[in-house]
């Protein structure tokens, strides 16, 4: 009768118990890498987003004084 031997099962638990953390470790720093980009590129959206506005309101606002300028032109004005 053959004697098994248990090193290769400690081996394998050993390993495991190596392992284990590792990949766990990797895992939680993906998904924590990934909600962090998100989040800043989110964030980035929303700042361009608020300057895309800011910069058309000030277009309008822009284009509403120059008009009103140049209706209060000589040439524009109504002689009575």
């Amino acid at each position: 009768m053959k004697q098994k031997s248990i090193g290769k099962s400690i081996f394998i638990l050993l390993l495991a118990i190596g392992i284990i953390p590792i990949i766990v470790t990797v895992g939680i720093s993906y998904f924590s890498t990934k909600n962090f980009l998100i989040q800043r590129n989110d964030m980035s959206k929303e700042s361009a987003l608020n300057l895309i506005i800011q910069e058309k309101q000030n277009i309008v606002d822009d284009t509403e004084n120059r008009l009103e300028g140049l209706l209060s032109a000589e040439v524009f004005q109504r002689s009575t």
